[in-house]
Order: structure tokens, then C-alpha cells, then sequence
């Protein structure tokens, strides 16, 4: 009877155990598949993962060494503007008047171009530039330029704002030019240069004189490309005015039409 129930027991055992041993052999080897496969892909992602890095590593010494190149390069531009300019500086008090004009109107475009490289240039990263900074500075070196001893130069900045290299420049050779325009003639003994607030967020550049019928003809095409340059639209002027003009700030430019300055 005991025999009889051992070998019973023995037989649901068995009964019991095959299936799982059977059910263990067919898994067992897919378990050990997988898990070779998910060895295989991490071996896989930590190679692409040590590319990604390396490659990280080249783009970043690559970056690196452009900035070096680019602020060595705007530290070059701005010294050369620098040397230009003071040789247009001694050529021109070397010649007498009515000689030395057009040297003067090349040294007054030249220090426009210097001027905004040497405020751009902050600890060698090109940063925007101050307006009231830049007009100011602008001003007093044209004055010093082109400028007799009767004839004043105001200024009035009342917005605090910045403007980028590509378009301040611009802004500043426009200045320049209506100021040529005006003082070639002898009845200017005054150069009003206003910036003032036109919205949220345009301003309005303002050329004036103190003559009454002063007739100044600028150079179309060239004002046409600052203006363009600058993004700045052309508003009809009032009397005395030479120029008005109205732009945004920020570092984008926006193309408008340059109708015919004038009162």
C-alpha cells in the first residue's frame, strides 16, 4: 500500500515537473537571447554615445577657435580703421583749404566706421551699441573735422536704445552725409541732430539747420542704400529740416522706399 502511494506521488511529481522543465528549456534560451541583444545594444549605444561625445568635443574647439579667429579679425579691422584714419588726419593738416575738403569728408566717413567698431568691441565679443553714445561721439569728431569756428553742432538724444554694427554704421554715415550737405554751404551756422521716441518701439532721426532757405542736395543713390542699410523709412520734412527719417530698433532691417527729402 505504501509502495503503491510512493510510486503515485512519484508520478504526479514527475507529471508536474516535466511540463515546467520543458516550459524552462524553451524560455531559458530566449531569456539568454534577449539578454545578449540588450548586452549587444549597450554596447552599441555606448560606442555612438563616445562618438557623440567626440564629436561634442571637436564642435566645441571648432566653435572655440572661430570666435578666437572672428575677434582677432574685428580687434584687426579696428586698428586698421584706427591707422586710416589718422593718416587721412596728418594728410589733411597738411594741405591748406580749399584742398583739404575732400581729405576732411573721407576722415569724418572713416572715424563714423571707427567709432562704432571701437564701442562694438567690448572685452572682444561685438556687443550692440549705445545711440547716445555713439551719436555724441560721431558728432564731436565731425565737428573737430569739418567744423569752422562759427558754425555749432547740437545734439539731442532723448531715447536710451541700442542698435547692432550693420546697422548703426548706416545711421552714422547718414549723419554724416546731411552734415557735409549742410555745412558746404556758408549760411549754416547751426546743425540740429535729434533721436527721439516714435511709439513703442521706433525712433525718428531729425536733421536740422538754423538757415532758412538752405537748398542741400544729398547724394540720392547713396542716402537710398543707408536708408535701406538702416531700415528706416523717410517722412516728409518740415521747414529747416533735412532730413527725417523713422526706424525700429533691434537687430533686423526693414526696406522702405526713399522718397525725395525736402521741405
Amino acid at each position: 500500500m505504501i509502495a503503491g502511494c510512493g510510486a503515485g506521488c512519484l508520478q504526479r511529481v514527475a507529471l508536474a515537473v516535466i511540463p515546467v522543465l520543458f516550459l524552462a528549456a524553451l524560455v531559458i534560451p530566449y531569456i539568454l537571447r534577449l539578454r545578449r541583444m540588450a548586452e549587444r545594444e549597450a554596447g552599441a549605444s555606448a560606442v555612438l554615445r563616445q562618438e557623440a561625445e567626440r564629436r561634442e568635443t571637436r564642435l566645441q574647439n571648432t566653435l572655440a577657435a572661430h570666435d578666437l579667429l572672428t575677434r582677432e579679425f574685428h580687434h584687426r579691422v579696428k586698428n586698421s580703421l584706427q591707422i586710416i584714419q589718422s593718416y587721412l588726419t596728418l594728410s589733411r593738416r597738411q594741405k591748406l583749404p580749399p584742398h583739404n575738403i575732400h581729405l576732411a569728408e573721407a576722415e569724418a566717413k572713416v572715424q563714423v566706421i571707427s567709432t562704432a567698431y571701437r564701442l562694438a568691441l567690448n572685452d572682444g565679443e561685438m556687443r550692440p551699441i549705445s545711440i547716445p553714445r555713439f551719436v555724441q561721439d560721431i558728432v564731436e569728431g565731425t565737428q573737430g573735422i569739418l567744423c569752422g569756428p562759427f558754425t555749432k553742432i547740437m545734439v539731442s538724444v532723448e531715447i536710451d536704445a541700442t542698435l547692432v554694427l550693420d546697422r548703426i554704421v548706416p545711421m552714422g554715415l547718414s549723419i554724416v552725409e546731411v552734415m557735409i550737405g549742410a555745412l558746404g554751404d556758408p549760411a549754416t551756422t547751426l546743425v540740429r541732430i535729434g533721436i527721439a521716441g516714435a511709439g513703442t518701439h521706433d525712433m525718428t532721426l531729425v536733421i536740422s539747420t538754423d538757415a532758412e532757405h538752405l537748398k542741400v542736395t544729398l547724394p540720392l543713390r547713396l542716402m537710398r542704400g543707408l536708408q535701406a542699410q538702416l531700415g528706416a523709412c523717410a517722412e516728409p520734412c518740415k521747414p529747416q529740416e533735412l532730413l527725417r527719417w523713422r526706424f525700429a530698433a533691434g537687430p533686423e532691417p526693414q526696406a522702405s522706399a526713399f522718397p525725395a527729402q525736402g521741405s
